[in-house]
């Protein structure tokens, strides 16, 4: 497997997703975003390595986290209305994150994916709303 970041950000090119990678505190310094692109935003990634018990290596555990992001207004509604914030930009969301998962690994089954998604709203200065993702990969050799 290459890297996971260089898997991720490849994925990205392929789905049009603009891409950055570094801690939040770095990621909030972006500006003059689109409000018709989808932004990854992965954050540093935990590697674990599993050996079977004559100390080889079995495979690689990753962990972490990443929001997939659109821009919003900070005067938008959350819910309920046709471009309220969920409608418009949380919901289409799912299926991006969908297309990412399965466009990551494709249809090997040295790989286990899990994503846990949370909804968030107003993050970072240039408000805006999506999904948080913990994400645990299995890589087995």
């Amino acid at each position: 497997m290459s890297g996971l970041k260089e898997r991720i950000e490849a994925a990205c090119t392929t789905l049009g997703y603009e891409f950055d990678y570094g801690r939040a505190d770095f990621q909030n310094l972006n500006s003059n975003l689109d409000v018709n692109k989808t932004y990854l935003m992965l954050d540093p990634i935990r590697r674990k390595v599993v050996r079977g018990g004559t100390g080889s290596v079995r495979g690689y555990v990753y962990r972490g986290h990443f929001m997939l992001l659109r821009k919003s207004s900070l005067d938008e509604v959350y819910s309920g209305a046709e471009d309220a914030k969920y409608e418009k930009h949380i919901s289409p969301l799912y299926t991006a994150l969908d297309a990412l998962d399965l466009n990551l690994l494709g249809c090997s089954l040295d790989y286990q994916t899990e994503f846990e998604s949370t909804e968030i709203v107003n993050v970072f200065s240039e408000n805006m709303d999506g999904l948080v993702v913990n994400y645990t990969i299995t890589h087995w050799i």
